[in-house]
């Protein structure tokens, strides 16, 4: 009888510590840092370009203009938001933007629904929380 107690604490133990993971994984925050794979938004010469996508138009891409105070602005917001992983984002991208850190990072960005895609690992994520990124992105694309 001891057995069976020893053997029902052990399974129910591990049961606890499994589903404790898939919460503690599903949950999960990942930083600008994490995404973009270990970028340095320290460095010396930073920069941001923004293209508006329009499916409908002959050129795809419009570029934004930006200060250097705005693209500032943008990392800096950007190096501050957080995100959790995401299923797979509809191919409806508003924004097509590289982060210049000492090595070039290109997302694709979903407003409406606020996730991403980072181009070359093909992640998708969600935009937790956002400190302003959104915004001024907004008000620059007015």
């Amino acid at each position: 009888m001891k057995i069976s107690t020893v053997k029902l604490t052990l399974v129910s133990l591990l049961l606890i510590i499994g589903i404790a993971s898939f919460f503690a994984l599903k949950n999960h925050d990942y930083t600008a840092t994490d995404i973009l794979e270990d970028a340095n938004f320290n460095t010396e010469y930073p920069a941001v370009t923004v293209h508006q996508v329009d499916s409908n138009s002959k050129s795809t891409f419009h570029e934004i203009k930006l200060t250097k105070k705005t693209q500032q602005e943008l990392l800096e917001a950007f190096h501050s938001t957080t995100f959790e992983k995401a299923s797979a984002t509809s191919l409806t991208y508003d924004y097509r933007i590289e982060f210049m850190l000492a090595k070039g990072y290109v997302i694709l960005l979903d407003t409406d629904n606020k996730k991403l895609t980072v181009s070359g690992t093909n992640e998708h994520y969600a935009i937790t929380s956002d400190n302003a990124f959104l915004s001024i992105l907004e008000r620059e694309t007015k």
